[in-house]
């Protein structure tokens, strides 16, 4: 059974659509991977700010160990997995490769989620208050965020095709504008392709 990874960047909504999904696909389980690297270094959850102190190639590091694991001999204990994640690992301005390693090829199909950079910056603007997301430069203005968020989502859709050709991966782009509902049906209509359901 092929497993999923579907990504985008921050605030695009995948989530969401992950689990709208797997509610009505059952054969399938949702593996966030923010969450999945916690419990894998035993950190506490919710403990975003520990998480974030640690240096970046140990969490590239383990993120590879902990993936190739999931997917390999464990992955064939679960359901088809679904891993909610990112093509980048964004830091204040900064982008940083975040897929290293060969545990694509455990793979089925990649997916890329996306949407006009303005919903996205609402969305983070929205969930600032009690999500913290330090993807901007300190001090900078809504615009200079907006821009930023145009450079994330063009080096993520580079990220994740070059992936799909190191791999040759199966890989589709949707649209989550506004209807994630929509975007949900479109992803489910990509699994039934994939695995000849209807």
């Amino acid at each position: 059974m092929p497993h999923y990874f579907v990504g985008g960047i921050n605030g695009v909504g995948k989530s969401t659509i992950v689990r709208e999904l797997v509610a009505a696909e059952p054969s399938l389980e949702h593996i966030h991977t923010t969450s999945l690297i916690m419990q894998w270094l035993g950190i506490a959850p919710g403990d975003y700010e520990h998480l974030q102190s640690l240096p970046e190639a140990h969490k590239t590091e383990q993120n590879q160990l902990m993936l190739t694991h999931h997917l390999g001999v464990a992955g064939q204990q679960y359901r088809q997995l679904v891993l909610d994640s990112h093509y980048l690992h964004i830091l204040e301005g900064r982008t940083s490769q975040l897929i290293t390693g060969d545990w694509p090829r455990f793979l089925g199909a990649l997916v890329l989620i996306e949407a006009d950079v303005e919903s996205i910056h609402e969305r983070i603007s929205c969930d600032s208050p009690t999500r913290r997301r330090p993807l901007f430069l300190p001090g900078t203005t809504a615009a200079q965020q907006i821009d930023a968020l145009s450079d994330y989502k063009r080096e993520t859709r580079e990220e994740f095709e070059a992936i799909a050709t190191r791999f040759s991966l199966p890989h589709h782009i949707i649209e989550n504008n506004g209807d994630p509902a929509t975007a949900c049906n479109n992803l489910l209509a990509i699994h039934q392709e994939l695995t000849g359901k209807s």
